[in-house]
């Protein structure tokens, strides 16, 4: 695993020892009283232990209760009220002042959890510079060796399902191309003639099949079957003189082996099916316009 993915870790660490102690000391504290509260509040209990103390003479008149009972009622009451007489609003506002300045005076904190959160900026851009972005891990010799086994297993394994369902099928023409291409693609050309063979016994006029056919005889290597792929080319033009890639391919091998007239022939008949204005359209041109000065010179090899 590359360092690179430790900065998240990192930065959340940096956050969390910032903003912790700061939420430690405020987020659950109460919030101050101002001094009108203060008096408010204070008020407000003197005026209830009155009236409580107003009621309790109430109830011993009317017999409710007795002596005994009220004094032993009236006491606390009396003892809170002088309380709250005795200790001026003032007095009590000031201490809970000072209180809360304490409490919610917390500098030395704020600055170490600013110090430590740069230290992680800092320290998580340095590790950024010296590792860099982090790259796949590129796979061993084994590994790739295993890897290309195991896609090998599964093309062998789609070609033989073809196969079997070509048998099964027999009309399906392009599932016949598909099939010689498989073979050719995993360099068995032997294989792809006999499936082209097959092809073109069963549709004998099928421009597709004879072309792909030629092009496996002509790239074989050997002098044999390059003589029978370039005889089924020429016997492509004959019957579809308007197909591009016999033409292409006629046309560079007679350029190759000095037949400057062959090469024009092929490559003037070929000219009219490419687009003017395309790259291709301009290689050709330029072909004819070499293959043309060559003739001129007499030449018989290609310098």
């Amino acid at each position: 695993m590359s360092w690179i993915f430790l900065l998240p870790a990192l930065l959340l660490f940096g956050s969390v020892a910032v903003f912790y102690p700061l939420w430690l000391r405020n987020g659950n504290a109460a919030l101050p009283a101002s001094g009108s509260d203060e008096r408010t509040a204070q008020d407000t209990k003197r005026q209830m232990l009155l009236r409580q103390l107003k009621e309790l003479q109430y109830d011993q008149a009317a017999g409710l209760i007795s002596q005994q009972e009220a004094d032993a009622l009236r006491q606390p009451l009396e003892k809170a009220l002088g309380i709250i007489l005795e200790r001026p609003a003032d007095h009590t506002l000031s201490e809970k002042t000072q209180d809360d300045s304490q409490h919610y005076s917390c500098p030395k904190e704020r600055f170490v959890g600013f110090i430590l959160f740069l230290l992680v900026i800092i320290g998580a851009g340095g590790l950024y510079l010296k590792k860099g972005t982090p790259v796949d891990v590129p796979p061993t010799t084994a590994q790739r060796s295993s890897m290309s086994q195991q896609s090998m297993m599964d093309i062998e394994k789609r070609i033989t399902g073809l196969a079997l369902r070509l048998q099964k099928e027999p009309n399906d023409l392009e599932g016949w191309l598909h099939l010689a291409r498989s073979h050719a693609g995993v360099g068995r050309p032997a294989y792809a003639y006999v499936v082209l063979a097959h092809v073109l016994e069963k549709w004998p006029d099928n421009g597709d099949a004879a072309t792909y056919l030629g092009e496996r005889l002509i790239q074989s290597g050997d002098e044999g079957l390059f003589a029978l792929g370039l005889e089924l080319f020429v016997e492509i033009n004959r019957r579809e003189p308007e197909r591009i890639q016999p033409l292409i391919i006629l046309g560079s091998l007679a350029f190759r082996a000095g037949e400057w007239d062959h090469a024009l022939r092929y490559w003037n008949q070929l000219l009219p099916l490419i687009p003017e204005d395309s790259r291709a359209g301009e290689a050709l041109r330029q072909s004819i316009q070499n293959a043309e000065k060559m003739k001129l010179q007499g030449s018989t090899q290609v310098k």
